[in-house]
């Protein structure tokens, strides 16, 4: 099955076009590498794919059924946010959202009445698509499967840059993703957690789209390349 699709992407930034023309696919358990040189537009790339960017021309189709999981270079994190408290801020952020739109809900007059409905069935779906409520439960467990058991109430500052690595994974697994896409995952890794990393990603079994320059790491999880 066809999870994603960029078709003939177009990107400009700064008034330079950083995407011209990229084309491809990307189906059910397929694993790809993206590389390209520096400034070739792969992190605009992923931003694209994930409706972060607007592209200037082509088209960005997601399959329906598609759970996308986003692991960046670097935690946005505060260096005294504690791990729990990161993992679970879009946890927040949907509940927040929640309950404010039955707020308006039930204070709408009956002209507002099915503007506040649909902003709120809007809301209620993207909370229950990924089972936002279960994600306080499954963090814990998430953290403990990736190696991070006892972290989550230790400050983001604390972690090793790798284990920084481990807890972005951590977060994009939260939604229980069908496609995994990657970016630069395992920078500050040290060998032992880049091999980890690689046999983790063989043994996921939704899609894979990683960024690296790790051209081992590649070889042994990539099925197929795109280059810019």
């Amino acid at each position: 099955m066809q999870l994603a699709s960029l078709q003939n992407i177009t990107a400009n930034l700064g008034g330079q076009d950083v995407l011209k023309g990229v084309s491809f696919t990307i189906n059910s358990g397929e694993r790809l590498g993206l590389i390209g040189a520096n400034g070739s537009g792969k992190t605009t790339t992923l931003r694209v794919l994930m409706g972060e960017e607007e592209p200037s021309k082509g088209t960005v189709s997601l399959a329906s059924e598609t759970r996308l999981g986003y692991v960046p270079q670097y935690v946005d994190g505060e260096d005294d946010e504690i791990v729990l408290d990161w993992l679970l801020r879009e946890h927040k952020a949907l509940d927040v959202g929640l309950r404010a739109a039955e707020e308006r809900l039930s204070v709408a007059s009956d002209g507002e009445m099915e503007t506040a409905m649909a902003g709120y069935q809007e809301t209620l779906e993207r909370y229950d698509r990924y089972e936002t409520d279960r994600w306080p439960q499954r963090a814990p467990r998430i953290l403990d499967s990736l190696g991070l058991t006892g972290k989550e109430d230790q400050e983001i500052g604390s972690l090793s840059g790798g284990e920084k690595n481990i807890l972005s994974l951590a977060r994009a697994l939260l939604i229980e993703p069908n496609f995994l896409v990657l970016d630069e995952p395992g920078n500050h890794l040290d060998f032992i957690g880049l091999a980890w990393l690689e046999e983790f990603l063989l043994r996921f079994k939704g899609a894979v789209l990683v960024v690296s320059h790790n051209r081992h790491t590649l070889d042994r999880v990539a099925q197929g390349i795109l280059e810019l």
